[in-house]
């Protein structure tokens, strides 16, 4: 018994003399195991760079840094890379801990502060990805991010004839001078899929505001249509001054009075002007207009100058272009004009205009410009009587913006239908926003006067030219339905 004892002790304690003469070395990728003096070295390949080895029961535990730690098995013939473990981090050190061996790792992380409070995105360091010595440790992009606040919603509660209503007020954020974009949202479908489409309908500034309701200001011919959404933006409003958007299915009815003085004669008159518009959806408009529209009563002789069109543009933004069809009516030569004379059977006063000339008009429109922004507009007329067309006039506009809902311009005409006049002023936009239930007045100053013929009573045939004008005052008034 005592005999068999002893070699098997002796033989027990030659392996392990010989296993712990075994020396481990790490160098780059390579795990080289020196058995003793005289054996020549094995290396092992590693999937790693390997900074040190921890050997225990069988295997070495390289340790690699941040790529982890590599395993190797010393009991496979020869001995190999079984695995490379991930361990989230810089691994430190490697060590053993009741029979288990451990890794000691070391994590880097940063949080942003946002708005005063701890924000729950990370932005890891080095650690969450393999890295090796030549790679710099450096951020990366967050792997998670806070949750974005949705931007609310509401509805357009209210359209009125210069603002809306919302339903977004203090207590979803809002405050006063803010910009509220209107849009509408729609389903589509394509390719067998449904989606929403949103199609933006103008940016607004809001004027007031209340817990849970916002007024916001239109521009001019800005237009809301039903079922339209609200929401807050940082772009800047849609309001455009020079070149409005064009306003479309309404009728506008205008009317511009200019009375003066005759100066040199005891009498007065007014060149005056009317117009009746349909501007339809598509871009397109009818109108009928009368445009002069004067008559003079003086010491001198009375003057009756008119001319009246049906006009059909195609009417855009930028311009409109239109030709029209007729009657004019010119003081060429009238017997006392409006006077009155007697017929051969009483004293009946009978209104005489038997040497008024009428006949066919012709009339062109022409706009360049947005009609409620900057805009140059010319007006003329053609009469065809005697056999023969003659010119009538030319009335031309100069349009300007000068405020959110104030213009200025300048307006002059005249020609052979016996009419001439100048003046300046503004418009004023007194209510809407240039839609269904919009007020425009336009009050100027310049001078005008009428020119025609009558007979004289020298010799038959005889024929004298009589005209008069003065300083004028005017007075437009325009309304949209």
């Amino acid at each position: 018994m005592r005999t068999t004892t002893i070699p098997l002790f002796l033989t027990v304690f030659l392996l392990s003399a010989s296993a712990g003469a075994q020396e481990y070395g790490v160098s780059g990728k390579t795990l080289t195991i020196t058995a003793s003096a005289d054996a020549a070295p094995v290396q092992v390949a590693l999937g790693c760079t390997g900074t040190s080895v921890f050997v225990h029961d069988g295997n070495a535990y390289v340790n690699c840094g941040a790529s982890g730690v590599a395993v190797v098995s010393l009991s496979a013939q020869p001995p190999k890379q079984v695995s490379l473990r991930d361990m989230g981090g810089t691994v430190t050190a490697v060590f053993l801990v009741d029979g288990a061996v451990w890794a000691q790792v070391q994590r880097m992380e940063a949080q942003p502060i946002v708005q005063g409070r701890l924000a729950t995105a990370v932005i890891a360091y080095e650690g969450t990805a393999p890295l090796t010595p030549d790679t710099p440790s450096k951020p990366v992009a967050p792997a998670t991010s806070e949750p974005e606040v949705p931007v609310p919603e509401a509805e357009v509660i209210q359209v009125r004839p210069d603002d809306v209503i919302v339903g977004l007020g203090a207590e979803h954020g809002i405050k006063r001078g803010d910009h509220i974009e209107i849009f509408v949202r729609t389903e589509v479908q394509f390719g067998g899929e449904t989606t929403n489409k949103e199609e933006q309908v103008l940016i607004g500034k809001v004027t007031a505001v209340s817990a849970t309701r916002s007024e916001v200001q239109l521009g001019i011919n800005e237009r809301v249509p039903p079922g339209a959404l609200a929401r807050p933006t940082d772009a800047r409003v849609t309001s455009n001054r020079v070149s409005p958007p064009r306003i479309g299915h309404v009728w506008e009815a205008m009317f511009t009075a200019r009375p003066f003085l005759a100066l040199g004669t005891f009498g007065f008159g007014t060149i005056s002007d009317a117009t009746l518009r349909r501007r339809f959806e598509g871009p397109w408009s009818a109108e009928l207009r009368i445009e002069p529209l004067g008559l003079g009563f003086a010491d001198d002789g009375n003057i009756v100058s008119a001319s009246g069109n049906v006009i059909g543009a195609y009417d855009t933004r930028l311009f409109s272009v239109g030709l029209g069809v007729g009657w004019a009516a010119i003081n060429d030569s009238v017997e006392d004009g409006f006077g009155a004379s007697v017929d051969a059977e009483g004293d009946t006063p009978q209104v005489e205009f038997d040497r008024v000339r009428s006949g066919l008009s012709i009339a062109q429109a022409v706009r360049l410009g947005s009609q409620d922004g900057l805009h140059l507009a010319v007006y003329n007329s053609f009469l065809f009587y005697s056999e023969q067309f003659n010119y009538g006039g030319t009335t031309v506009t100069l349009q300007f913006p000068a405020g959110e809902a104030l213009w200025v311009f300048t307006r002059g005409g005249g020609g052979a239908t016996g009419y001439a006049f100048g003046e300046i002023g503004l418009r004023v936009r007194v209510l809407g926003s240039g839609d269904s239930g919009s007020l425009f007045l336009s009050p100027s100053v310049g001078g005008g006067g009428l020119f025609g013929e009558k007979d004289c009573d020298r010799y038959e045939g005889c024929v004298k030219e009589i005209g008069y004008g003065g300083p004028l005052v005017g007075l437009g008034l325009e309304w949209r339905q």
